[in-house]
């Protein structure tokens, strides 16, 4: 499942109305709670571009303002990840987010060095090391416990019960809310 490419067009619209971003692509992340978030990659507009790929907390909420004043209330970014040379075109100009959007979803399974499918139309194939690698580092900062594919979130409830097998449900109250197994 991905965003709608209205509301995914919209968002990077509204993003790219800071006046410190220059160029905005926003793809879907699998969330285990919510199914799909939107993610969205930036470059800025200034030289100086920080070598963390996760913006500071001020920068971020300055970008999620803008969303959910431009939507509404109920848009919102699951994240954000912030580089130089990391968002993919083709030779035309057009972005690739269905690349950006294979290596969020690789990282959410944690296997950040999967190969992914790459048009052969490319402008430039050194990008996609560029955006693995600032991926990674955002995972590796943030985004590992706030981003998790849905599965993962089963496989660890199933686990937290002992579960070996799907056979029957078990609930069970935690700090989280509700969790449930299939044993």
């Amino acid at each position: 499942m991905t965003i709608a490419l209205t509301l995914q067009g919209a968002i990077e619209q509204a993003v790219t109305s800071h006046p410190d971003i220059a160029e905005c692509a926003v793809v879907g992340i699998p969330d285990s709670l919510k199914g799909n978030l939107s993610f969205a990659f930036v470059t800025f507009s200034t030289q100086h571009h920080p070598l963390s790929a996760v913006p500071d907390e001020v920068f971020f909420r300055e970008a999620q303002r803008n969303v959910r004043e431009q939507i509404g209330p109920i848009a919102s970014l699951g994240g954000m990840i912030q580089g130089k040379d990391m968002i993919l075109k083709t030779r035309s100009g057009k972005t690739l987010r269905r690349v950006l959007r294979e290596l969020i979803e690789n990282a959410t399974h944690n296997k950040f060095e999967k190969e992914v499918r790459v048009p052969t139309t490319i402008e430039d194939a050194d990008v996609i090391n560029v955006a693995r690698v600032k991926i990674k580092g955002y995972f590796s900062h943030k985004g590992k416990n706030l981003h998790k594919a849905p599965e993962a979130r089963d496989e660890q409830i199933m686990s937290n019960f002992g579960c070996t097998s799907s056979l029957s449900v078990y609930y069970h109250w935690s700090s989280s809310g509700w969790q449930y197994a299939l044993c």
